[in-house]
């Protein structure tokens, strides 16, 4: 039985994650009222509420992504109010977690379980109460009839459109000593030469691809039999799923700490606060997704990444790390910062950016840039519509020494030369007609005419050019 298992102190956060299933599933017939219960709590706490499509509130909802809420990349404190204010709501009494060891979390971009409603099948959202309570059933009571229930729900929601590894989380979220969390950390540590679980594991699957429940169940209990071993390094899930996170993270920040050395050049992505809430994401999350719409072949994982907010008052308001080389992803899940609809959707080349610096309070200026001999041609000064822009290595480090406190501010120097005072002349180049269709009718008259311009008369008008 789940319960029984009494888990160390670095894992308290077992007792709550469970507890939080328990009290969720009598909501399986009574979605609506759980949705305004989830609302309400995020009013409560002052949060957008993130469950909203098309502009208007969602009427249906999953367990999983219930959990997702605080399971996904924002900080600490927000994942510990919003588990504070939902659980208090479903009647929660284990105590709230403050440390997070071993708990895999989603992409923010892709925290949804299931599809928008265009996209979704009638029973998807359903079939995914199915397999949550028989999932909580088969951990809490094994034997060959939860099983096959237990069987027959993965299967059948692993096909959905919005299931691939996040199914393998769910569950470990809600029965962390029974379900093996496949995330992608999780994946690269069991399959690794030289993990304890290598062997086992490459008997019963590659791990390539979601394996279906009976595979699934295989590798649980090939990991199980490891765990009972007093000599293994790990004796539970997540024992495991901790592990395969500090491997990978000391390995990912061992390699930031050599870039950084190695004068790793920097990105400016910029942000408009017409179309996105630039400042709201910045201040709620951990990890940000952003477009790669230039330098797609030159922006690497490691690289050094600054947010700039657009307009008149705006500026660099946070700074990190790239956590991943730009790749395409679908995105069909509404984001909760748009704040129009003019955000890309679809399949677009993207970044996450893990967030060291934020400075919303106290953002560094295009005025701060232009007082720098070294900032003063940051090329987001002098052509700022884009969404990517490349620093150098010198003005990526005088950036960070002003996030630091360590900042000395060189003079910049006036190398311009006088400008002439002769008459500004003004040069256009004009297609007349959609791919110079007019240019037959246009040339005869041998001079340009504009409202308020002269234009310049051409008796030798040249061929027009493709």
């Amino acid at each position: 039985m789940e319960s029984n298992i009494q888990p160390k102190s670095s894992f308290a956060w077992t007792s709550f994650y469970m507890q939080f299933a328990d009290k969720l599933l009598p909501y399986k017939n009574n979605r609506p009222q759980l949705l305004a219960l989830i609302k309400d709590a995020f009013d409560n706490l002052g949060f957008r509420y993130p469950f909203m499509e098309n502009g208007q509130p969602i009427d249906d909802i999953c367990p999983f992504t219930v959990f997702g809420c605080f399971n996904k990349r924002i900080t600490n404190e927000n994942r510990i109010a919003l588990m504070q204010g939902i659980g208090g709501k479903l009647g929660v009494k284990a105590e709230v977690p403050t440390e997070f060891n071993g708990i895999p979390v989603l992409n923010n971009m892709k925290a949804w379980f299931f599809s928008g409603k265009s996209k979704r099948k009638d029973d998807d959202i359903s079939n995914l109460w199915d397999v949550f309570e028989a999932g909580i059933n088969y951990a809490d009571n094994p034997s060959e009839v939860s099983k096959a229930a237990f069987i027959a729900c993965y299967d059948k929601v692993k096909k959905q459109l919005g299931i691939k590894w996040n199914l393998t989380m769910g569950l470990y979220w809600i029965r962390p000593f029974s379900y093996l969390n496949l995330d992608e950390r999780n994946r690269s540590y069991l399959t690794q030469d030289g993990s304890p679980y290598y062997a086992s594991i490459a008997k019963v699957s590659d791990l390539k691809q979601l394996p279906g429940a009976k595979t699934y169940l295989d590798l649980i209990a090939a990991c199980k039999e490891i765990n009972a071993k007093s000599d293994s390094p790990h004796h539970s899930f997540p024992e495991l799923s901790h592990a395969a996170w500090t491997i990978s993270t000391s390995g990912d920040q061992n390699k930031n700490n050599i870039l950084t050395a190695n004068n790793k050049l920097g990105w400016i992505f910029q942000g408009n606060p017409k179309y996105y809430d630039v400042i709201g994401a910045v201040k709620e999350l951990d990890v940000i997704t952003w477009s790669v719409k230039q330098y797609q072949n030159q922006i690497k994982k490691g690289d050094r990444a600054y947010i700039w907010v657009s307009g008149p008052e705006g500026g660099i308001v946070a700074s990190g790390v790239i956590l991943c080389d730009p790749e395409i992803r679908e995105n069909d899940e509404p984001d909760p910062y748009a704040v129009s609809g003019k955000i890309n959707t679809g399949e677009n080349p993207v970044v996450d950016i893990e967030l060291t610096h934020k400075i919303t309070n106290a953002i560094i200026k295009r005025e701060d840039l232009l007082a720098d001999e070294r900032l003063k041609k940051v090329s987001i000064i002098n052509f700022p519509n884009a969404t990517n822009f490349k620093l150098t290595s010198e003005q990526a480090d005088t950036i960070d020494s002003m996030l630091k406190g360590t900042y000395v501010r060189m003079e910049p120097t006036n190398t311009e030369e006088p400008a002439l005072s002769a008459p500004m002349k003004r040069y256009w180049i004009y297609a007349p007609g959609n791919n110079s269709s007019k240019w037959e009718e246009f040339t005869p008259r041998k001079s340009w005419a504009s409202a308020g311009t002269k234009w310049a008369t051409l008796n030798n008008t040249p061929a027009r050019m493709p």
